[in-house]
């Protein structure tokens, strides 16, 4: 069971990354909190989305990825991305069924590409993102699913070309230098699924990410995610029966 879900992990992770793509979307992070000190994790290899409800209806967020992807170490480029989110927003549940929310915040990050053969870096820029991420969501105590649309701003900076030579643009689709223009702007729907016990669950997530504006950009236009969720504290699912949040669900 362990050597399977790590598999299933690792498989999914390399498909958050391609080489040589300078935007790949964050895994969203769509908590669900419904009462004060809920605690919510999702925990992947190359990713961890958390959440904190500070009051009853406000939640704070934290986002951190790490990704690398190459086949072959010793002769192929390898691409490197990461980033950290942190974001704030309001959220309220209704007959604790439904779950709205919406969290807006901004993010860090850094992309490079090199040779594994030479762990030189040919290409590498800085990125801040900002972005809104309004969600509904339905739970149970053994399965949830979640609606959201994030609302995402780009910008690159620090861009450092010195080693990027031209017969690697010969090779490549997009010239990764276009990266140094103000201000991309995306839409990136997404639904997650969760499945499993009371307060551990697998959870899957599938995403896309559009252009709002016609503008070069090598990105990655769709996302898939698994990772395992966590929920702590006394949330509604950890009602017993009878508890209204359960007669309410199966009503």
């Amino acid at each position: 069971m362990r050597q399977l879900l790590f598999i299933l992990l690792s498989t999914l992770s390399l498909l958050t990354s391609c080489s040589r793509t300078a935007y790949v979307p964050s895994v969203q992070n769509v908590p669900m909190l419904a009462e004060k000190h809920d605690i919510n994790g999702t925990v992947a290899l190359s990713y961890i989305n958390a959440a904190y409800a500070a009051t009853d209806h406000i939640g704070l967020i934290l986002n951190a990825e790490h990704n690398s992807y190459f086949k072959n170490p010793s002769e192929d480029p390898f691409s490197k991305k990461h980033i950290i989110q942190f974001g704030a927003g309001y959220f309220t549940a209704i007959d604790d069924v439904i779950i709205l929310e919406a969290y807006g915040g901004l993010g860090f990050g850094k992309i490079s590409f090199g040779k594994n053969n030479s762990n030189v870096i040919d290409f590498s820029a800085r990125q801040v993102q900002y972005f809104i991420q309004p969600s509904i969501s339905f739970k149970s105590p053994y399965v949830e699913f979640g609606l959201s649309a994030k609302f995402t701003g780009l910008d690159f900076y620090n861009i450092n070309e010195a080693n990027y030579n031209f017969e690697e643009l010969e090779e490549e689709s997009f010239d990764l230098r276009q990266i140094n223009a103000p201000f991309y702007t995306l839409f990136e729907p997404a639904l997650t699924i969760r499945s499993g016990l009371e307060n551990i669950k697998f959870s899957f997530q599938i995403q896309h990410s559009f252009m709002l504006e016609q503008r070069p950009l090598s990105r990655r236009g769709r996302l898939f995610v698994l990772g395992v969720n966590i929920r702590l504290n006394n949330t509604p699912t950890t009602r017993g029966p009878g508890s209204p949040y359960i007669d309410n669900f199966y009503r």
